[in-house]
């Protein structure tokens, strides 16, 4: 006996169906385990970060209502603009980080941030140090213009 009747007679086509079954199973089960390891993984992060600690930093001492020009004069008049950012630039150690500076302009709504620092830069009030440090040199920015 040879072929679909050996197959037949020694059960053949149930053990087939049989493990087709098991690994169809064993897919879904392995699809519905990958499916939850993002809720676990969130889980553990939860668990894993610890309270926030605020440390105090010295503030520099607010100043009087700060005048916000218009998104239209951002870059028209940079004098401005640096007389707008540089109480943030004063509490900053130099060489100091643009994405501190950055938070420190979305802290206080500044409008544009972004445009703002870029405009700043290209002015030369903002000097790149290499590293993402910058300095702040609003006398280079006046010397090119005189």
């Amino acid at each position: 006996m040879t072929g679909f009747e050996a197959i037949a007679q020694h059960n053949g086509w149930v053990m087939a169906a049989l493990g087709a079954t098991i690994v169809f199973c064993g897919l879904a089960v392995l699809s519905f385990v990958i499916s939850l390891l993002p809720k676990v993984f969130a889980l553990f992060e939860k668990e894993a970060k610890p309270a926030a600690v605020k440390i105090a930093t010295e503030e520099p001492a607010p100043t009087a209502q700060i005048e916000v020009p218009s998104s239209d004069a951002l870059c028209s008049d940079p004098k401005r603009l640096a007389k707008l950012v540089e109480p943030l630039v004063a509490g900053l150690t130099p060489p100091f980080q643009l994405a501190d500076l950055y938070s420190r302009c979305r802290e206080k709504d500044l409008p544009h941030p972004h445009l703002t620092l870029s405009c700043l830069q290209r002015q030369g009030y903002l000097v790149f140090q290499g590293g993402g440090a910058f300095i702040w040199k609003p006398d280079q920015a006046n010397a090119q213009e005189g």
